[in-house]
């Protein structure tokens, strides 16, 4: 749907978004080092039973030094659920237990690292048209040179740019040999681009985009086939699901304008 924004700083700005993977190579060497950071895995000398009766500190120490396996820490989060059901101490044993069966955990880390990424793809919302290269569809160079020639009339905007999404272009346009046509300054006030998030960072609540979007009155997240966001994109493009990952960076498109047209007359 093309959204009509006509004298609404719509000619000024090129609105996007991307999504990007860890380059194979480097997740390979990341995966291994890191993994390598840990302890041998053995099972605590205290039994699962016992959890209930320990303070959170006393919890994190305990799997800290241990590095327990799968099994223990099954039980110990059923042990905490059925007796004391304490927040603290069930997502701390979750969060140890994710990290050891699911090492997917350790790629998706590598995602949100703008040195080590590549781009899946980038989306472009250019005066109401959206637009998208996808990697496979087009090489990454072609990719950042389009992106390119586009901010070389147009000032970019997204949601949190100046954290993710510039530094990853500009590294990979660096790798490619490719000069930027826009100068940025990453200063807190920024020059060259325009970061919403920085906008909706004078007053308080939730940042993602999916929350603050769906405050301002969107209502296009069923679109998005991706309902946990950007986390679970590399999963899904290590699958074979692109066309989910394009969904999702179209929806995100979506999110921006909707936010973008909702921001101009209160920050903008």
């Amino acid at each position: 749907m093309k959204i009509d924004y006509t004298g609404l700083l719509w000619d000024e700005f090129v609105l996007f978004d991307i999504e990007t993977a860890p380059k194979p190579d480097v997740a390979a060497e990341f995966i291994k080092r890191e993994t390598a950071k840990l302890p041998p895995q053995r099972d605590p000398l205290v039994q699962p039973f016992k959890i209930p009766e320990m303070n959170v500190g006393e919890v994190d120490g305990l799997v800290r030094a241990c590095n327990p396996t799968t099994t223990w820490l099954h039980e110990a989060i059923k042990c905490e659920k059925e007796n004391k059901n304490r927040k603290g101490v069930q997502s701390l044993l979750e969060k140890t237990f994710s990290k050891l069966v699911e090492p997917i955990a350790l790629e998706k880390k590598i995602c949100l690292m703008p040195e080590l990424c590549d781009i899946l793809c980038i989306g472009m919302s250019i005066k109401g048209e959206r637009e998208i290269l996808v990697k496979g569809r087009c090489c990454e160079n072609m990719m950042l040179d389009r992106f390119w020639a586009v901010c070389n009339l147009m000032q970019p905007c997204g949601w949190n740019i100046s954290g993710f999404d510039l530094p990853v272009i500009l590294h990979r346009s660096k790798d490619h040999g490719l000069e930027p046509t826009r100068k940025f300054e990453f200063t807190y006030s920024g020059e060259g681009f325009l970061d919403l998030l920085k906008l909706r960072k004078q007053t308080a609540g939730s940042d993602r985009l999916t929350d603050v979007a769906l405050a301002l009155g969107f209502d296009g997240d069923g679109d998005d086939p991706l309902k946990s966001g950007g986390a679970d994109v590399y999963e899904a493009w290590s699958v074979g699901r692109t066309d989910d990952v394009v969904a999702h960076c179209m929806t995100d498109l979506a999110r921006l304008e909707h936010v973008f047209f909702n921001y101009i007359g209160v920050y903008l």
